[in-house]
């Protein structure tokens, strides 16, 4: 359906109404997600949780481990973490045709929750008090993940069929190099992403980057005394230091 058009205006109200009947349901995921640790290196049991929910919903998971060989490309980043076992998960919900394609991707992996001593709550708790969730990637991101898994399930419930593909991934290795958008990205082109990252409700079109590179500076050692005779690469390294 075209996305001006009166039938996709009352599509994105019969959305949003499921979604507050069912808010209980979206919350109760979140928790889910929330009580599977996700640090990095530790992804696999939440990853298994988002397959598991993608095919109740009628979808079928590629669970794939990222390729080695991703780690050639001049911006993928080396956590120092092997690949394997450490999927990424996608699903698509194809269109009917003749529709552009959207990405909704987020990131399951997580910080550490150190020092859980000063948490007022289990970290992996998921524990309610009030109207807020306590627990590591409440916030960051897997609020976001669960929504991404919601939608396709409610699209399909309420009959409402979308033109072109809407792709779901949930993807590991935001919180320290980006590889798994990167081969996310790289396997599953689109016409546009959304990124369900918590913003307050703003829409961000860019963001922040990593660059990865090492610079040389050379220098010659020499004895204190003599030091006049040396090169110290300490102080040829503070107009790079300036420019960065």
């Amino acid at each position: 359906m075209a996305s001006s058009s009166p039938a996709a205006s009352r599509a994105i109200e019969r959305l949003w109404a499921a979604i507050e009947q069912r808010q209980a349901e979206l919350i109760e995921l979140v928790a889910e997600l929330v009580r599977r640790p996700s640090e990095l290196g530790q992804e696999q049991e939440a990853q298994a949780l988002v397959a598991d929910h993608m095919g109740s919903s009628g979808l079928t998971p590629d669970i794939r481990d990222l390729p080695p060989e991703l780690l050639a490309l001049e911006n993928a980043g080396a956590s120092g973490v092997s690949f394997a076992g450490r999927p990424n998960v996608a699903a698509i919900l194809s269109g009917s045709g003749g529709g552009r394609s959207l990405i909704l991707n987020g990131h399951i992996d997580v910080v550490s929750p150190e020092p859980v001593a000063d948490w007022s709550y289990d970290p992996w708790s998921a524990t309610i008090d009030g109207d807020r969730m306590y627990g590591r990637g409440a916030y960051d991101m897997k609020s976001g993940i669960a929504l991404n898994l919601f939608l396709p399930r409610l699209l399909a419930e309420l009959g409402i069929k979308l033109d072109g593909d809407l792709i779901v991934q949930s993807v590991i290795e935001e919180e320290c190099t980006g590889n798994g958008a990167l081969a996310a990205s790289l396997r599953y082109p689109a016409d546009a992403a959304i990124v369900t990252e918590p913003t307050g409700g703003d829409f961000t079109s860019a963001h922040v980057g990593v660059l990865w590179f090492r610079i040389a500076i050379a220098g010659k050692s020499w004895h204190a005394m003599q030091a006049y005779r040396g090169v110290n690469a300490i102080l040829k390294a503070r107009p790079v230091i300036d420019a960065l």
